[in-house]
């Protein structure tokens, strides 16, 4: 048995600029997460998601996936609407998604800021 969290993060792509190579990374920011023990063999930490139907960590990942399921995904509004010769700009939001994961820590938000590529 081993204590594991189920998170719903809100993940979004942004520009890293043209500095960066026109490169662009994710951001995370977790959205909904609950601890869990893990009673099954065949759970697999990450974005696969593999657990016996009695194992509480499956009951949770269903909750998590109602959670996101009638949130917003794809391309944000402010980045398919504007002038097509406009300059990105670096840092802007051009894409989101909802996923869940069952991690073996407390959830983190990550890559709130641009990576620097050398």
């Amino acid at each position: 048995m081993r204590e594991v969290w189920i998170t719903a993060y809100e993940e979004t792509q942004k520009y890293a600029g043209p500095e960066e190579e026109g490169r662009f990374y994710w951001t995370g920011i977790p959205m909904w997460s609950q601890t869990a023990f893990c009673h099954c063999q065949a759970g697999i930490i990450g974005p696969v998601l593999k657990h016996d139907d009695v194992c509480p960590v499956h009951h949770l990942v269903r909750e998590a996936e109602a959670f996101i399921k009638g949130l917003t995904s794809g391309y944000l509004e402010s980045y398919t609407s504007r002038d097509a010769e406009e300059p990105e700009h670096r840092g802007e939001s051009i894409y989101r998604k909802h996923i869940v994961r069952v991690e073996d820590t407390v959830c983190q938000a990550y890559g709130l800021h641009p990576p620097e590529y050398e």
